[in-house]
Parts: C-alpha cells; structure tokens; sequence
C-alpha cells in the first residue's frame, strides 16, 4: 500500500492545520478542526486520508 501520509514534520503539519482553519474553504476548516481534536490514532488517519489538502496549505504557509 502507498504511503499517503504528508513528509511534514509535526511543526509544519500543525501551522498547515492552523493555516486551514483560517483561510480554508469550509471543508478545509472542518478537517484542521477535526485534527485538533482527534487523539494520535485519528490524526494519522486525517493525514492518511487528507495529506494533500494539509501539504497544500503547507506551501501556502511558504513551506516547500
């Protein structure tokens, strides 16, 4: 099985989560709010499942 999950360190994971709770469309802000209040074994879930979108907001952040 591929590996999906986002090659982010948890900083950049965090800010991208922050990221898209503030400027994201209404999806995006439901997903940073959902991964912060998830445990660990749901929160690599929502990385598994949705690494682009937290990849994306990354590079919005200024991340490469």
């Amino acid at each position: 099985m591929l590996d999906r999950t986002p090659n982010l360190s948890h900083s950049d994971i965090h800010q991208a989560a922050h990221t898209m709770d503030k400027i994201g469309g209404g999806f995006a802000m439901c997903i940073a709010q959902a991964y912060f209040r998830a445990d660990q074994q749901n929160r690599e879930r929502l990385l598994f499942a949705f690494g682009d979108l937290f990849e994306r907001f990354h590079i919005i952040n200024g991340g490469k």
